[in-house]
């Protein structure tokens, strides 16, 4: 057998070993998992429908949802919700005449149920918007926090009180000349009322994203993004405002803010350069540990 027969062999070879494991890992994946289309049924996800949040419940359900309607652009003419069981099976599809809903988070609620936020389009312009249903799918109530201003919401969290934390950002022309400001609210999840809102300023740029996260020590810490900074604020439990972090930074993805304990928690964010930034603060603020991940 020459060289050239021998290589065209093992190719062969090669060949045959790829495609047997490929198989065999798309038959177990057959075996184990599974795919479901949802089409659109009695006029609820009638037209395109983005799901862009989703949250496993008690049962091991998961419930998705997003916006919908005709319009082609990321515009939608409701928000529609689906439940389905483990095995992919639908429990229940629920339409909300909420116009041009972007849902950027959909969490449990306290006392049952789930909450969902984001923005709504009623008089021309995003609005935040935060709506609570309960484990059927039906609404129990919806609000505007700050109607007729242009913003949205992006995080909820619950506090050891039991109460909702949501952060957003909103233009206020008092506060922040117009431009847009990072909103705390802090909401009676039983009827939505708001039991307070603390306003923080953008630094001279519009902010985006809201990662919050409750300490182990009784403190706030909220995290949103600018043009080229990071903002990480540390806050006491009213909201009120202890200090702010800054971060110098390249055009980043929203920040997440993770593992909070006695001594510390996790700042995570990835830069338009394709690194991967994880460091460790304590509650002070001082940068306890770095670490960098090129091209993550």
């Amino acid at each position: 057998m020459n060289t050239t027969t021998f290589s065209r062999t093992l190719l062969k070879r090669l060949m045959a070993t790829y495609m047997f494991f490929l198989l065999s890992g798309l038959m177990y994946l057959q075996a184990q998992g599974w795919i479901r289309h949802y089409p659109s049924t009695g006029g609820i996800l009638t037209g395109a429908a983005e799901p862009t949040a989703m949250v496993v419940a008690d049962n091991g359900d998961f419930i998705f949802g997003g916006g919908g309607g005709f319009v082609p652009t990321q515009s939608a003419d409701f928000l529609f919700l689906q439940r389905n069981d483990p095995q992919g099976n639908m429990v229940w599809t629920r339409r909300h005449e909420i116009s041009t809903w972007n849902l950027n988070f959909l969490e449990k609620c306290p006392g049952g149920g789930f909450v969902g936020g984001g923005n709504s389009r009623k008089n021309g312009f995003d609005e935040q918007m935060l709506l609570r249903v309960s484990e059927a799918g039906d609404s129990l109530w919806a609000i505007n926090p700050q109607p007729g201003v242009n913003g949205y919401l992006y995080g909820v969290i619950t506090t050891f009180d039991g109460m909702l934390l949501v952060s957003g950002t909103a233009r206020n022309s008092q506060l922040g000349n117009g431009e847009r400001m990072t909103v705390l609210y802090k909401i009676n999840p039983q009827d939505g009322s708001i039991i307070w809102t603390q306003w923080y300023p953008g630094h001279g740029w519009n902010e985006f994203g809201g990662a919050l996260m409750e300490t182990p020590v009784g403190s706030l810490v909220q995290s949103n993004i600018g043009k080229d900074t990071c903002f990480i604020r540390h806050l006491y439990s009213d909201g009120f405002l202890q200090f702010v972090v800054k971060i110098p930074m390249l055009s980043s993805s929203y920040p997440i803010l993770a593992k909070p304990e006695l001594d510390g928690y996790t700042f995570l964010n990835r830069e338009s350069n394709g690194e991967a930034w994880f460091r460790r603060y304590d509650y002070n603020g001082n940068l306890l540990a770095s670490k960098v991940t090129p091209d993550a």
